[in-house]
């Protein structure tokens, strides 16, 4: 039950972000592709046809 639990998903997740923005929490080990937004089908592809190869996926926007 919720009253037992002192962490929810979402506190846990807003804690992940704050600490990744404030350079706290180093997350490039966890990035295994990035891919670039026109490109987002290939990647996606590659997600689906080989899912142990693809831990971390970031898709950047053209600026």
């Amino acid at each position: 039950p919720p009253v037992f639990v002192r962490w929810t998903t979402q506190s846990n997740l807003q804690l992940a972000i704050r600490l990744m923005g404030e350079g706290r929490l180093d997350v490039d080990c966890l990035t295994t592709h990035t891919i670039c937004l026109p490109d987002v089908e290939a990647g996606i592809s590659t997600v689906i046809d080989k899912p142990d190869e693809a831990l971390g996926v970031i898709f950047e926007m053209p600026h």
